[in-house]
């Protein structure tokens, strides 16, 4: 999978809430979802810290109690 194009690479997902793994940086996966309408259902990784990038569009998160 070629990894030059973020926007492009999802478009080309046929659903949503699936991930694809890119690639890696040290101990971190490096993911793509396509995300739907639906809000992203809440999460906790006590174990790891999470970097989400949104390539368009927007995303409410709440994190350490605050709304990001």
């Amino acid at each position: 999978m070629s990894t030059g194009n973020l926007s492009l690479l999802a478009q080309a997902f046929l659903e949503v809430w699936l991930s694809r793994r890119l690639g890696a940086v040290g101990t971190a996966t490096i993911k793509l979802i396509k995300m739907g309408a639906k809000r992203l259902p809440d999460e906790y990784h006590p174990e790891f810290n999470e970097l989400l990038v949104v390539v368009d569009g927007e995303m409410e998160r709440v994190a350490d109690a605050q709304t990001v």
